[in-house]
């Protein structure tokens, strides 16, 4: 075997592989690193692992700045990242082997560089990278497997599914209809109830060029797909959620989610992921990433289970070993973490989607 460099958009066996690969995502596609690149540049380095002329893996990686003034720590440090922007990633590959040649080039090239490695590797990879990299426990993630034949999709228990029927029910009598986005002007329309989303979960929102991006890159290579849950009775047409969901492989990442706090009485969330899940489904879909929930956030989680999602434990691998105490600096943190989310609960949306788009451009 062997690892090479190469240019995933001019060579078509990187695409070819990850179509194919049951495991492939989004995110190690070369349309993905189109809509990054708007911030990135050319930084990224894409290693592809050869053995007899056969493509057996390939690991899309990042040089990233890391925040200033070691804000973060270490961890949030200039880095080789796969990728940057991305929940998962990492090396994907045929086998053991080619995960190893893989994570062991991309170690070479980080050190060469001066800088750290960080991968964040699917489930199936993270077994083999513990024997080379240090682990540091991640969020969790939420997966929902998808059956062939319809009649045997449900969601948990009888409980459950007899409850989100119910929810669902509950969003058409209230006149909830679901539909796909059909220009621009329908993703303008709903980013400022993702920006609303963002600052209730005290999160640094994604800039509108990274949407507008992902809906000129992704969408028409059908990657992306922005449902949206409105009341047409309504005059003008009342928006109340909507979500965007990435397609690749076997696949659909429920990614980004928009909407009005006000208005989520009317179940609209509920009925998005019932009509995207049925959706991904009939057109082939294997999984239905429901994306991954950090621990303190107990209530988003019972949200994904409710649906069946299996939870699995996220790990982030570094090189070299991170150093400090992680697990301190968050505690010596807490007090400042409580002042900081309270007042960012406050800022105008225009504010917070500027401090988000400053900080994405370093991390």
């Amino acid at each position: 075997m062997r690892v090479i460099e190469v240019d995933p958009s001019s060579d078509a066996r990187w695409e070819r592989y990850v179509a194919g690969h049951p495991q492939g995502l989004i995110y190690h596609r070369a349309a993905w690193q189109r809509v990054l690149a708007s911030d990135y540049g050319d930084r990224f380095v894409n290693l592809l692992c050869e053995d007899g002329g056969d493509v057996v893996g390939v690991l899309p990686l990042c040089r990233t700045r890391g925040l200033p003034f070691r804000l973060g720590g270490v961890a949030a440090g200039a880095r080789l990242a796969s990728l940057p922007r991305s929940p998962l990633g990492g090396p994907l590959a045929s086998h053991r082997e080619g995960v190893i040649a893989l994570v062991l080039a991309a170690s070479e090239r980080s050190r060469a560089a001066g800088i750290r490695l960080q991968l964040k590797p699917l489930p199936d990879a993270a077994e083999v990278l513990d024997d080379i990299l240090q682990r540091v426990e991640g969020d969790t993630g939420y997966v929902l497997e998808l059956p062939e034949d319809r009649a045997e999709l449900r969601f948990g228990g009888s409980r459950n599914h007899g409850t989100i029927r119910r929810a669902v029910g509950k969003a058409a009598k209230s006149g909830v209809e679901i539909r796909h986005a059909q220009d621009e002007h329908d993703l303008r329309a709903w980013y400022p109830l993702y920006l609303e989303a963002m600052r209730h979960h005290v999160a640094p929102p994604r800039p509108y060029r990274f949407f507008r991006l992902m809906w000129q890159v992704l969408k028409p290579a059908g990657m992306m797909e922005l449902l949206l849950a409105e009341q047409p009775a309504r005059r003008p047409r009342h928006l109340l959620a909507g979500s965007i969901f990435l397609m690749s492989s076997q696949t659909v990442v429920f990614a980004f989610n928009g909407r009005r706090e006000d208005e989520l009485h009317l179940r609209p969330n509920d009925a998005l992921h019932w009509h995207a899940i049925h959706e991904a489904q009939r057109r082939g879909f294997r999984r239905y990433d429901f994306g991954e929930v950090a621990d303190a956030n107990p209530g988003l989680a019972q949200f994904k289970l409710k649906w069946g999602a299996v939870p699995q434990r996220l790990y982030r691998y570094h090189d070299p070993p991170l150093e400090e105490d992680a697990a301190g600096v968050a505690s010596s943190a807490a007090p400042a973490l409580r002042i900081a989310r309270a007042g960012w609960q406050r800022l105008p949306l225009s504010v917070t989607a500027r401090v988000g788009d400053v900080l994405y451009r370093y991390i």
